[in-house]
């Protein structure tokens, strides 16, 4: 008798976890398209991050606020901080001179964030333009994000871990209606095809992996993880080709 409660209690919890996986894919947060501009494998490529977060229950709403982000390439595919020239300027001089604290072989990519503040009236949509940076002195990689508000000119400094395939990029609260403060509303970046040639071999900072699926797509994901604890995993299909790895 006991096995056969434990058994209906296995069978009732796998299916209050389907249930409850079902209701986060219908309530989904965000729209994700993460994308590699290259679709040879084995060569360099570019990214392209396009994020809208939305609350699920009013698309008026402020969107829950986003905290913790991981973008992983496919398998295979990899950065290697080592082909940027090295930022190494501190939060303090990043937040004082912007990106001219980094040297401009550094630069990696940038683009646009909007972040809704959640206040009332024609300020409660704050726009700021990002500039990447790498920082090959961190023992796997870092990526800096400079973000400059548009208008005011003030920045904020964020440090993302770059490890192996991974970004991981954490957001502190924002500016913003309590209680959760300002959340991001979009994201629009882009990071660059960066190459270097040593010793007369190329290397690229990211490269696709070296073998396309069979089905024709990689598949890299993001994962994104909210101030109350909730996570989604999307993944995009990005067409590829090839099966040996290329210069």
């Amino acid at each position: 008798m006991r096995a056969r409660r434990i058994s209906l209690l296995a069978v009732a919890l796998t299916g209050l976890l389907a249930a409850t996986a079902a209701a986060l894919q219908e309530g989904s947060r965000q729209t994700s398209e993460y994308t590699l501009t290259e679709t040879r494998a084995g060569h360099p490529t570019a990214e392209d991050f396009v994020f809208d977060y939305v609350n699920p229950d009013d698309p008026e709403a402020k969107p829950p606020a986003v905290r913790h982000v991981v973008t992983v390439l496919p398998r295979g595919g990899r950065y290697d901080a080592s082909v940027p020239a090295s930022c190494t300027a501190t939060d303090a001089e990043l937040t004082a001179m912007g990106g001219a604290a980094c040297p401009e072989d550094s630069a990696i990519g940038g683009g646009v964030v909007t972040v809704d503040s959640g206040t009332p009236g024609p300020a409660r949509i704050v726009t700021a333009d990002v500039e990447f940076f790498n920082n090959a002195e961190d023992p796997d990689g870092e990526f800096i994000y400079v973000n400059t508000i548009r208008d005011t000119g003030a920045r904020t400094i964020i440090r993302a871990d770059v490890r192996k395939r991974r970004t991981i990029t954490n957001a502190g609260m924002l500016p913003g209606f309590p209680p959760d403060g300002g959340a991001i509303d979009t994201v629009d970046l882009h990071v660059d095809d960066v190459r270097r040639t040593v010793d007369g071999e190329e290397r690229a900072y990211i490269t696709t992996p070296p073998s396309c699926r069979p089905k024709g797509t990689w598949l890299p994901r993001v994962k994104f993880t909210y101030a109350d604890g909730v996570s989604q995993v999307v993944r995009t299909e990005v067409p590829c080709t090839g099966g040996e790895a290329a210069g």
